[in-house]
């Protein structure tokens, strides 16, 4: 059904208020018609249609009867689902890249670069002003695993294949992509996992998926193992990693999504030697882009086509 060519009006939400005004800024420059509406704790419903927003409170959508679609600016929804606040009837919509998958590839591959060839150690022998030359790393030592295959987890894949490494992947429906062995299901879980060197961790979060890294999948990984986690905070269960670590079961872990963000202070994280902490910086977003990305399925949902990005309520994206 067209949802009618007027300017309609769109509830806005962040918790800073000048990534609005910037989310704002280039849908105008989109050429999209409508009226920025807001609402605070407290206050009373806004009667919009359609909102936009990123980690929003509980309440926000409580009584907003007329609302249609939410338009999530990034790829995790689980902080929308999770509030349980928004209706069943409410298309939930994420982000499809917009450039952080670009981003998340560049990440993986700088750690990558630090596991496979030390480089801690150079930047040690510069501060003694030693040269320390180590012999060739053969990449065929370090096989990648990359858990999740979706858009962004493909584009890991593939980046990190055309350096030369062997990647496996892993995700719940069986996937096919050029220069990546597949697994697949519970079945194909710990072939993966045994193939596997370099865990990078791109999942979705699900109640399937909460915990996921935890001692039983770091056993299984080859030996001198090492996670990146760029997914979320809750897929690490933090007290097996620390086990591990201390165990000698894996080498090293470089996390940027935390359970409580941002990382407390006093956290052990912060001082284990074999721990690299980001300020879940791995996949930031392009806001230009992923208004641009926005725009144009909200141009579709207006004329009543289809669109993707849209997320399965039952499968948790």
């Amino acid at each position: 059904m067209n949802k009618g060519a007027s300017s309609l009006e769109i509830l806005f939400y962040s918790d800073k208020p000048e990534v609005v005004e910037t989310w704002i800024a280039y849908l105008r420059a989109e050429g999209l018609d409508f009226k920025p509406v807001f609402r605070e704790p407290g206050q009373e419903p806004t009667g919009a249609r359609v909102a936009i927003v990123w980690m929003p409170y509980e309440q926000l959508f409580d009584k907003e009867a007329q609302l249609e679609v939410v338009f999530n600016v990034g790829a995790g929804v689980d902080a929308v689902l999770t509030s349980g606040m928004l209706p069943e009837n409410v298309d939930l919509v994420r982000l499809e890249d917009s450039g952080m998958g670009a981003k998340m590839a560049e990440y993986v591959i700088h750690a990558l670069a630090e596991i496979t060839r030390d480089m801690a150690q150079f930047r040690s022998a510069q501060a003694q002003q030693a040269w320390q030359p180590q012999p060739h790393v053969y990449v065929e030592d370090w096989p990648v695993g990359i858990l999740g295959l979706g858009v962004i987890g493909s584009q890991i894949a593939a980046s990190i294949a055309a350096l030369g490494y062997p990647v496996l992947g892993w995700s719940r429906r069986q996937r096919h992509f050029d220069g990546v062995e597949p697994y697949a299901g519970a079945d194909g879980f710990g072939k993966f996992l045994s193939g596997s060197r370099v865990l990078v961790n791109v999942l979705p979060l699900t109640p399937e998926t909460h915990h996921i890294l935890n001692w039983d999948t770091f056993s299984q990984l080859l030996p001198g193992g090492h996670v990146i986690n760029i997914g979320r905070g809750d897929h690490l269960n933090e007290d097996d990693l620390l086990e591990c670590l201390d165990a000698g079961t894996l080498s090293g872990a470089t996390l940027d999504v935390f359970k409580t963000e941002p990382l407390p202070s006093g956290h052990p994280f912060w001082t284990h030697p074999a721990i690299q902490v980001t300020p879940h910086i791995s996949g930031t977003t392009n806001q230009r882009l992923a208004m641009r990305q926005i725009a144009t399925k909200l141009r579709a949902w207006r004329a009543g086509t289809p669109f993707t990005g849209v997320i399965d309520r039952r499968a948790g994206y």
